[in-house]
């Protein structure tokens, strides 16, 4: 992540020092176009699942209470390939321990250099979060089975000026065209080595 600012400290802590929350999540100021996979895919399932409305579930930049920290000294930590696990471990903890959840909105917006999560090898971003969502449900079913309806999140530091306006895309049309087309070329061959043979035993 490239784009720090000292002013992150303040929106993520200040709800806690002040006593108002146990974790907080940030909130950022986002194009159509950014966060794809957290907009469209982490969000929604973390939503339905746990029944918490945190639009950033996952990441480095998250803040925890004092209370929070000795719950997960005592939990057991799996690591993948991007650290996804613990970033959605973390939140359902915070979820079932009935800690104060805020989201605290961030005035600067969140920029990712080459190779960091969120960065351009999408497919294995997707790989990874979506094999820390499932192995997540696998171990939780006892909690998100009795879940009907979903909570709103508190909002911190709404109110104040975005201090710089989020990074613009850069789009290139001829590559997008071409890395939709050429896939459903081969679309007859599509799930080979990825989904077990079960269609011969039905």
């Amino acid at each position: 992540m490239v784009s720090v600012k000292t002013a992150w400290v303040k929106s993520l802590f200040e709800p806690i020092i002040g006593g108002q929350a146990e974790y907080v999540a940030p909130m950022y100021v986002w194009k159509k176009n950014e966060a794809p996979l957290t907009r469209l895919l982490v969000y929604p399932l973390m939503r339905t699942l746990f029944g918490r409305r945190v639009l950033q579930p996952v990441g480095i930049d998250h803040a925890v209470s004092n209370r929070l920290i000795e719950i997960y000294k005592n939990e057991n930590w799996e690591t993948d390939d991007l650290g996804y696990k613990s970033d959605l471990k973390m939140l359902y903890l915070a979820i079932i321990n009935q800690a104060h959840i805020c989201q605290s909105l961030m005035r600067y917006p969140r920029i990712f250099g080459q190779g960091d999560k969120w960065g351009d090898d999408l497919p294995r971003a997707l790989a990874c979060v979506v094999n820390a969502i499932f192995d997540l449900m696998t171990t939780t079913d006892n909690f998100w089975k009795k879940i009907i309806r979903s909570r709103p999140t508190a909002l911190f530091g709404m109110g104040q000026p975005l201090l710089t306006q989020s990074s613009q895309q850069k789009v290139d049309p001829t590559s997008l065209t071409r890395n939709f087309v050429d896939p459903g070329k081969n679309i007859g061959n599509f799930g080979n080595g990825t989904f077990p043979p079960i269609w011969p035993k039905v």
